[in-house]
């Protein structure tokens, strides 16, 4: 069947490419063909008869249930008795007409099926081997294969007392080694063949193999949904449909548009370990097992796509009954960087009072990193990571399915909201988030535990695509990676993460204190002197409200008016900041700032020229006063010449009376102020109207009495 799903959409390659593509040719009638496997007399076909009279609480309507055997039974001339007295290669073209006609049987239904069949027959434990029925034919039509395994002891009291059909006695040994045996074939055969392969049996905390089942099929049937049908109404659909991201975004913009949002990966960037291998040395202990680690081969074989990302979510539901108690001990055994944790401290202190707010975002374990962050007491981060397919739910936003693709489309939803993204990540998995993000920081860590592929993987993001990104180092004082002129070094120390975490833009629209200080400038009678006295006050409030919560404060000793000395507060580095009113409208608002901070110097400028770099180099931070803010052109040309200087990398603070919506959405100055760290606007308000003023309605006119010029 060429059209099945397993041949479109999870082909491997790379990722986000071979996702798009899967979608956009998955034909209407590719249905899921899903074989249920385990050896005989584990009970597969009563567990089918229990499926396919399933009801509460979620009717699995979108499957049919077949047996393998009555399929075949169908198909040989005289029935399934006479299939023994046919030759090898007859017995071979009879089961695959059969499989043939549960395709056909699936494109005329358009129902998902599950077939019971066999792997393979080793009734005679004399044999060093069993005779392995399962054909290339079947491995070109199974999407997924769910292996049954049953306990030896069950299965051979199963078939001793099986009264209908004549089963040879067998030992416990040799059925454990059969069913051993099937498991390690089936799990080579899909890893090449791309099939997704599940084992289930009955855990130790007595969920039973049919719940097991039912959870897996329910999965299987969103993720269908979730990769074919949504994508295609959003395709044709003008309604938009509300995906898993779109509600994590919802959540992280209750706070308002216009913040700022940390995403980090987390394996390697949050802490120098790697879960995922943690996760298998932990199992190894636990469990006695050997050989390479799973992870690793899944990878090797599809790189890092979809399927090979739900293929290991499927691995790691075989220790779905232990998988907290794993993830716990995994925790305990990761030690995140210091700096990365005050990061996220920061953070959350930011977030009691600005739109800013954080989110790991990791194709690893979801759980592990929920539980780190708890030991380091860390509770406003969310987490978005991976898990065992029995949790990995697409409509659930704790446990979506990520993949490389899945980070960058969530950069992209965040900015549709008109966030500000900053992105942290270490290897070629987080590239397409960092290319996306405004900011990108590559995590760097010891030589011997980087990602080797990151290296040519960078290189071509920097040299080829144009990626601009920072490296941090961690520890510092390790070798960096490529060239530090083209991925400059970024020290994340408490200054730094100050400019990282700086509020994208802070506005006072909503607060009572506003309808106060606009009431004069909106006023047509008021102009001249008491126009500019209202703007001074605009400004001297924006400056004590909001800029010394952006900017900081430091205190100092002064004489208390009683006796002594006593704790005062001035603006944070207040003689190393530079006010710029843009001539001439922000002038009588820069006043009113100039008077919050005294100690600022202050500096008429009529075009970005009039920066001069030696004034710049005994500044630290520069404040942009203006009254109105319409396309943002003006401030976006002084905000090119100021980050254009390499020498000076300080903090630069916008401040308007009112600043149009679109500005902040659409503009060049929005896209650079995302862009640059350490840029941050404060308005009294934002509007919807459009503010090309002229003659009485020009705001520097007003403010001067120039109406008449106009």
């Amino acid at each position: 069947m060429e059209a099945s799903i397993h041949s479109s959409a999870f082909d491997s390659g790379d990722t986000s490419q071979d996702e798009e593509i899967a979608i956009e040719e998955a034909p209407a009638y590719s249905k899921y063909v899903i074989g249920l496997y385990g050896v005989s007399g584990v009970g597969k076909s009563s567990l089918l008869d229990k499926l396919n009279n399933y009801q509460p609480p979620y009717p699995l309507y979108d499957f049919a249930f077949r047996e393998g055997s009555s399929i075949l039974n169908d198909v040989i001339p005289g029935g399934l008795e006479k299939l023994k007295d046919r030759s090898a290669e007859e017995q071979k073209l009879f089961r695959e007409k059969a499989i043939e006609k549960i395709v056909e049987l699936g494109q005329t239904s358009a129902l998902h099926t599950v077939i019971a069949g066999h792997y393979m027959l080793w009734n005679d434990p004399t044999k060093d081997e069993g005779e392995i029925i399962g054909t290339d034919a079947d491995w070109g039509v199974y999407t997924h294969i769910i292996y049954v395994r049953g306990d030896p002891a069950s299965i051979k009291e199963r078939r001793d007392k099986d009264q209908i059909k004549d089963r040879t006695k067998l030992t416990e040994e040799h059925l454990r080694i059969w069913q051993e045996r099937e498991i390690k074939e089936l799990r080579n055969t899909c890893r090449e063949r791309n099939i997704l392969f599940a084992v289930v049996e009955e855990d130790p905390n007595g969920t039973p193999i049919f719940d097991r089942v039912v959870s897996l099929l329910t999965v299987f049937t969103k993720d269908y949904h979730q990769y074919y049908t949504i994508r295609a109404l959003m395709k044709s659909d003008p309604y938009p449909v509300e995906t898993v991201l779109d509600r994590v975004v919802s959540d992280i913009s209750v706070r308002g548009n216009f913040g700022t949002h940390i995403l980090l990966d987390a394996d390697r960037t949050l802490a120098p370990q790697d879960t995922g291998k943690l996760f298998w040395a932990v199992v190894k202990e636990k469990y006695g097992k050997t050989g390479k680690d799973p992870l690793r081969e899944i990878f090797e074989v599809h790189n890092y796509n979809y399927f090979a990302f739900r293929q290991v979510s499927l691995l790691y539901d075989e220790y779905a009954s232990d998988f907290d108690a794993i993830c716990t001990e995994v925790a305990t055994r990761v030690s995140p960087y210091p700096e990365i944790i005050a990061l996220l401290k920061g953070t959350e202190s930011y977030l009691k009072k600005h739109c800013v707010s954080a989110t790991i975002v990791t194709c690893g374990l979801g759980e592990v990193w929920r539980k780190v962050l708890e030991r380091n007491g860390i509770n406003e981060v969310n987490v978005i990571g991976n898990g065992h397919a029995s949790e990995v739910d697409p409509w659930d936003k704790k446990s979506i399915l990520v993949t490389p693709s899945v980070k960058g489309e969530l950069v992209d939803k965040l900015h549709s909201r008109f966030h500000r993204v900053i992105a942290f990540g270490d290897s070629p998995l987080d590239l397409e988030m960092l290319k996306k993000a405004d900011v990108a920081c590559v995590v760097v860590g010891k030589e011997e535990d980087r990602s080797r592929s990151m290296d040519p993987a960078l290189e071509a993001a920097v040299f080829q695509g144009g990626l601009e990104a920072y490296q941090i180092i961690l520890p510092p004082g390790e070798k960096p990676r490529l060239n530090h002129y083209k991925l400059p070094l970024l020290i994340l120390d408490d200054r730094e993460i100050h400019r990282l975490l700086q509020p994208f833009v802070i506005t006072a629209t909503d607060k009572k204190a506003t309808l106060l200080l606009q009431t004069p400038t909106r006023n047509a009678d008021v102009t001249g002197p008491r126009l500019r006295k209202a703007h001074k006050r605009i400004g001297f409030y924006l400056a004590t409200e909001y800029i010394s919560r952006v900017a900081g404060l430091a205190s100092y000793k002064i004489k208390d008016v009683k006796s002594g000395e006593t704790d005062g507060y001035r603006l944070l580095d207040e003689s190393e900041t530079l006010i710029v009113p843009l001539m001439r409208g922000g002038e009588p608002m820069a006043f009113g700032v100039s008077e919050a901070f005294p100690e600022a110097k202050f500096l008429h400028a009529s075009e970005p020229s009039d920066l001069k770099t030696k004034l710049l180099a005994s500044t630290r931070r520069i404040i942009l006063v203006d009254s109105v803010i319409n396309s943002g052109a003006t401030i976006a040309s002084f905000l090119k010449v100021i980050r254009d200087d390499d020498d000076w990398d300080g903090e630069v603070i916008v401040v308007a009376g009112v600043v149009q919506v679109n500005a902040l959405k659409q503009s060049e100055m929005a896209n650079l102020m995302r862009r640059y760290k350490g840029v941050s606007l404060v308005a009294l308000r934002v509007s919807e109207r459009k503010y090309t003023g002229q003659g009485t309605s020009d705001t520097g006119n007003r403010l001067f009495n120039t109406t008449e010029l106009d």
